[in-house]
């Protein structure tokens, strides 16, 4: 397969088919068919295909009967070339044996692909995290190449767990642009290495694979204290006494839910009282 923006080496060979006839004075020219480029770009309505260094014109004096004839030429394919079996066009002009003008034409297919390409921008993530705490990695990713990628999938792969950790894009045409974010949760401390993966692919059905690596540092989740060593226990109640039952043991909590119970009785009785003063003085 021709890349598009690059030179290559066409070989042809003219065989001459008739048994007992010479042919002569052969003059090919080579030609492209139109249309092989995106109608926007700067190469529009011309040939895909140019000659590098000679001409797309050469001649051979004569082939013998059931002989054969070979050239080489270098040709440059122009770099919007669309990406397909382009068709160059051989054609002869030539003499038999008694001189009389001849001529017939070839067609070549030469397939071109697109140079596929996906860029990215830089990775956006904390370098320093906890083991079990989850890391948000994102960036963005650009078709920046001529072509479409097809079937666009975007992972987070290492040694961690994952919180939507892949994204499928699908085909993503040329000039598109999108945005990956995921989540990396370490299982263990140390220096923990990973990588956003994209897979793709190209025009020729070819997979390709781009990876984006990254590196963290983790450190262990600093124990969980119950209570504060300095905190002083309530009056009346020892945390090793068993917790609620102690409570429960506890004169303490008796004596002030009895003093609560006596406060709010005497608020309603009083409330009461006063109730009944207004409504004999109403009378």
């Amino acid at each position: 397969m021709v890349r598009a923006g690059e030179n290559f080496e066409m070989k042809l060979s003219f065989y001459n088919t008739s048994s007992n006839k010479t042919v002569k004075n052969i003059k090919i020219f080579l030609t492209a068919e139109p249309g092989g480029t995106n109608p926007d770009s700067p190469s529009a309505g011309g040939s895909v295909f140019t000659p590098v260094d000679s001409s797309n014109t050469f001649y051979i004096d004569s082939i013998p009967p059931k002989g054969r004839v070979e050239k080489t030429i270098t040709m440059f394919t122009v770099p919007d070339a669309l990406a397909k079996t382009h068709t160059i066009i051989a054609n002869f002009e030539y003499e038999d044996n008694e001189g009389n003008p001849l001529d017939d034409q070839e067609r070549i297919g030469v397939p071109v692909v697109q140079q596929s390409k996906l860029d990215t921008s830089e990775l956006t993530l904390y370098p320093d995290t906890m083991v079990g705490q989850p890391v948000p990695v994102s960036l963005e990713f650009y078709n920046t190449g001529k072509v479409t990628l097809y079937n666009l999938m975007v992972k987070l792969e290492g040694d961690f767990q994952t919180e939507h950790g892949s994204y499928y894009v699908g085909n993503f045409a040329s000039g598109s642009s999108d945005y990956f974010e995921g989540m990396v949760i370490p299982n263990m401390p140390g220096e923990l290495n990973g990588a956003v993966v994209f897979t793709y692919e190209d025009s020729t059905g070819q997979m390709q694979e781009v990876r984006k690596g990254f590196t963290l540092n983790v450190m262990d989740m600093p124990p969980m204290e119950e209570f504060p060593h300095d905190m002083p226990p309530m009056d009346g109640f020892e945390p090793e006494a068993g917790g609620i039952k102690g409570m429960l043991k506890s004169k303490w909590l008796w004596i002030s839910l009895g003093a609560v119970i006596v406060i709010v009785g005497g608020i309603v009785i009083y409330r009461k009282k006063k109730k009944a003063k207004e409504m004999a003085f109403d009378e």
